[in-house]
């Protein structure tokens, strides 16, 4: 058996503060074995790349952007990548705990396999989180000494560097659902309509941009670079793990905002005047759509805000509630929470990509919670 060593730089970050672990680590390219991974990508035109790894979580993206197909194999402890074939191919891996690396793949070939293996050894993943975690505890309390704010977090106390904006959205009860400015545009899935009454909350006065993602997680997922851009590329199950990490720096209690919570706040909250999307039924005044997105998310806050002075409900991104998705009901309900059962996840307010239809603020998505896609990202709410 031939073994060809490939080597690479890998390097961890935290925060803003850089690097703070750099080394070699090294790949080992392995002999083909076709006949083992064929079945997994479907067709016999395309070319498979397996990561071999006994390390859990990890993100993995590719470049050139072919929208590969990933298949996580954990009983043999692989990542299956069915891409196009007759192309090299850049593979980048980021972990939960920041290392961030790539790695390149040449002349892949229809129905070959290309097979690297990672030695999670050479990581030295406890002594990357040791260092991880005092270096967030100096930023932690260096941030709260030198970034004063007038702005207040839930429950009136000063706002952490790393905390979002937040608007209070006042308690009421509207209609959710196909109501009658969204005229024939409703799928069957936005009704019936019901009534729902909901307590005071908080929620994000826009989407969480990248430089709040970086502050907290330390490494950037988006598709899209930009630090006032709208983090991208975030599964809901990436989303939570970002909320436990920013309520452990700071002390919050902050959330995804339920599914009805959203809407509420999209519609303009007990200030509603009854827009077809969040704050117009202009659309070009308060989204970035397909139409004007230039095929890319843009800047937070740069569209009019709704009648709550809450930016990008419609369009920009995608995003993440906490509820399981479920269909609707015509049974009155107080402070829904989503389905009983069930997986997916619901998504709100359209994206970049979409067209019009999909940036209205009764309509529904929703998908896998370890998926992500360049127009998924997040917006943060509190109980008051």
């Amino acid at each position: 058996m031939v073994l060809v060593a490939l080597f690479f730089a890998a390097t961890c970050y935290v925060g803003a503060q850089g690097v703070i672990v750099q080394r070699e680590l090294s790949i080992e390219l392995l002999p083909d074995e076709n006949a083992v991974y064929a079945d997994a990508c479907g067709r016999n035109t395309l070319g498979i790349i397996v990561i071999r790894t006994a390390i859990s979580n990890l993100n993995i993206t590719v470049s050139p952007d072919t929208r590969p197909t990933i298949v996580q194999n954990r009983q043999r402890n692989e990542y299956i990548l069915c891409v196009e074939p007759s192309r090299q191919y850049v593979i980048n891996i980021t972990h939960t705990d920041y290392v961030d690396f790539n790695f390149i793949a040449e002349n892949v070939l229809a129905n070959r396999a290309q097979i690297f293996r990672l030695n999670p050894k050479e990581l030295d993943l406890a002594a990357i989180r040791a260092e991880l975690e005092r270096r967030r505890q100096n930023l932690s309390s260096a941030g709260s000494e030198t970034a004063p704010s007038s702005a207040s977090a839930p429950g009136g106390t000063q706002r952490h560097a790393r905390e979002p904006e937040m608007i209070l959205v006042q308690g009421g009860t509207f209609t959710m659902g196909c109501t009658a400015e969204q005229s024939n545009d409703c799928r069957d899935n936005e009704g019936p309509v019901h009534r729902v009454a909901l307590s005071s909350y908080r929620i994000g006065k826009y989407p969480v941009t990248q430089a709040q993602w970086v502050a907290v997680m330390g490494t950037n997922p988006s598709h899209y670079k930009g630090d006032n851009l709208p983090v991208d590329n975030v599964s809901w199950n990436e989303a939570q793990e970002y909320i436990r990490r920013l309520n452990s720096i700071t002390g919050g209690n902050y959330r995804l905002p339920t599914e009805a919570e959203w809407e509420f706040a999209a519609r303009g909250g007990t200030r509603s005047q009854n827009f077809k999307y969040s704050g117009s039924n202009n659309i070009n005044d308060v989204a970035w759509h397909s139409a004007n997105s230039n095929n890319s998310t843009q800047p937070v806050g740069s569209k009019s805000p709704n009648e709550l002075g809450i930016y990008d409900m419609s369009g920009n991104v995608w995003e993440w509630c906490n509820d399981v998705f479920a269909n609707y009901t015509s049974t009155a309900k107080n402070n829904p929470t989503g389905g009983s059962s069930g997986i997916r996840r619901v998504l709100r307010g359209g994206g970049w990509f979409n067209e019009p239809n999909a940036c209205r603020v009764t309509y529904r998505n929703e998908n896998m919670p370890d998926n992500k896609f360049s127009t998924f990202g997040l917006r943060l709410a509190s109980s008051n």
